[in-house]
């Protein structure tokens, strides 16, 4: 089973193997440089800020759909924030115009003077003073980046406080830090998953048009105001906190904030048709990483019932199978996702069942190994 979205280290391993594994996993991680990093719902890379001696101070999910991070470093007094946005289909990119609408709309409290314009490694930027903020001298530089990936708009502001000539390696150190990294999608593989059944309908593939329109209901691109939990809280809320919890390998504080969203969306939709998709896909994945296979497959089945067109929700559902010993079932949940590549998300590509860790139960079966190298040949 895919890990959803958004890339997570994971140990994949039999359950001979798992304690063994688990320590190499925890080596592993204790070795690796851990660096802050801003993800898009629905991609397979990330922007990473490979820089020591910084601070996440917010890394969220705005209430506009943008990805927010920022990061400081209070001893050098230099800042930096990421903003990620989806470019509007039709919308053309211009990072100078872009990058002008940027300055005016940040140097609101202050005078922005000394304004100046270049490209630092093939990177447009812009530049700025600002000598006096609230009648105190500040002599602030701010740096601000355009950049583009797919159909994702990476907005970059670097800020140095009491600024001086000499600094500037500062803002130009900062934004040579910032690497795009993939965030591979694999399958995973869950110790101790028996092959009992869930005791739910066994096709949810017929019920997947059960509204007889074809049409997606519940997941429009905009919804109306978004329902509110005891606590206040919407399902975007939830969505941007289940995020934070996956990409840290927290899978019990990634289920309890991912169900708090899929509870607050089945009551009243509200996130947008991509969003949502990540969120079902997220939900259903780490409830499988824990093994509760039947948790995952009550929510795969949902997202089927109301999204019957996306392929990865059939996919994930041919893995609980897998993992239950059910190879017929596998293999047709398998090839009805193929059917529906077409509509995956942008930049999402079909994972490779010959690579699959929780297919890997089935490869020794001549039938099912040729049905998965076929389905390999197929992922473009």
């Amino acid at each position: 089973m895919r890990r959803g979205a958004f890339g997570v280290v994971v140990c994949l391993c039999s359950a001979v193997m798992i304690l063994s594994a688990l320590i190499l996993c925890a080596a592993a991680a204790a070795q690796a440089p851990s660096y802050p990093r801003i993800l898009f719902p629905g991609k397979d890379w990330a922007m990473e800020f490979q820089e020591q001696g910084f601070v996440v101070q917010t890394d969220q999910m705005l209430g506009d759909g943008r990805q927010y991070l920022q990061v400081e470093n209070l001893t050098d007094e230099v800042w930096l924030w990421i903003y990620m946005q989806k470019v509007k289909e039709g919308d053309t990119l211009n990072c100078g115009r872009e990058l002008d609408q940027r300055i005016r709309e940040t140097a609101t409290n202050g005078k922005a003077e000394d304004v100046s314009a270049r490209a630092i490694n093939s990177i447009p930027v812009r530049e700025y003073m600002v000598h006096t903020f609230a009648g105190k001298r500040v002599e602030q530089k701010v740096l601000i980046a355009c950049m583009a990936k797919e159909d994702i708009y990476v907005d970059v502001h670097i800020s140095k406080l009491e600024f001086r000539p000499e600094d500037e390696h500062f803002l130009v150190d900062a934004l040579n830090s910032l690497q795009i990294v993939k965030t591979e999608k694999k399958g995973f593989t869950i110790s101790g998953a028996t092959a009992s059944d869930s005791g739910l309908a066994r096709d949810p593939m017929s019920a997947g048009a059960a509204d007889g329109t074809g049409q997606v209901s519940g997941v429009s691109e905009a919804q109306g105001v978004a329902a509110q939990d005891a606590n206040g809280k919407t399902s975007a809320y939830y969505f941007a906190m289940g995020t934070r919890y996956y990409v840290d390998q927290d899978f019990k504080g990634a289920i309890y904030a991912y169900q708090k969203g899929f509870d607050l969306e089945k009551e009243h939709p509200a996130l947008n048709k991509t969003f949502w998709r990540v969120l079902v896909d997220n939900l259903g994945t780490v409830y499988g990483l824990t093994g509760e296979l039947d948790r995952a497959e009550e929510v795969l089945r949902y997202g089927i019932i109301k999204d019957p067109e996306y392929p990865t929700f059939y996919y994930n559902v041919a893995c609980v199978y897998a993992l239950r010993g059910d190879m017929k079932t596998t293999m047709d949940y398998l090839q009805k996702a193929w059917t529906l590549k077409a509509n995956l998300l942008p930049g999402e590509r079909m994972p490779d069942p010959t690579k699959d860790e929780s297919l890997a139960i089935f490869m020794g079966d001549a039938g099912f190994r040729k049905l998965a190298s076929t389905l390999a040949a197929q992922r473009d």
